[in-house]
């Protein structure tokens, strides 16, 4: 079962997040470190308030707090990128995705489904980074999961195109476009 988080958990990350985007190295540094500690050892907890962060409800966290989240939590759940602020930690620095429970995984894709209908679609830099976020977690479903495709994603995503509202048709071809090296044998079943 995942555990509920509290405002404080919003408001320690947001605080974290904010000293990260500071000019002040000591500061970043300090910062970066408690984010890798929190990765390190609550790894669940951190991946449901980096993904949760995200949601238009925490109206009290800055967009540039959230954007960092975004990019944070893309990088660490890729199969690609490592975590440059951790590169001496392997273990830290492995998928974030091989490392959640099975509940947090499916907390984390509700969250970001979530955001996704939540969010601001104008705001086009934010809702990309967002949008990255989603094709991320089907990228690392596909390569840790055995080729699983998120199908509420693809849902929303349909569901995105035939609406009328630009913006929604502009985020779901984004993440169709990324979606696209990951799942093409799936959605060529539906052709």
């Amino acid at each position: 079962m995942v555990q509920a988080l509290t405002s404080d958990d919003f408001a320690g990350i947001s605080q974290i997040l904010e000293q990260i985007l500071s000019n002040d190295n000591t500061q970043r540094k300090a910062a970066e470190a408690q984010l890798n500690a929190a990765k390190a050892t609550q790894t669940d907890r951190y991946a449901l308030i980096m993904a949760q962060i995200l949601h238009p409800q925490h109206a009290a966290i800055s967009i540039q707090a959230k954007s960092l989240a975004a990019v944070i939590l893309r990088r660490n759940i890729s199969t690609e990128a490592t975590d440059a602020s951790d590169l001496l930690n392997q273990e830290n620095n492995r998928n974030l995705w091989q490392r959640l429970s099975d509940p947090t995984r499916e907390a984390v894709k509700q969250s970001i489904l979530t955001t996704l209908q939540a969010v601001d679609a104008t705001n086009k830099t934010y809702m990309h980074k967002v949008c990255n976020v989603a094709v991320e977690i089907q990228g690392a479903m596909v390569n840790e999961q055995d080729e699983f495709i998120w199908q509420d994603l693809l849902n929303l995503l349909f569901t995105f195109i035939q609406g009328e509202q630009e913006s929604r048709i502009d985020s779901a071809l984004l993440i169709f476009n990324g979606l696209f090296n990951y799942i093409l044998d799936h959605l060529v079943k539906y052709k």
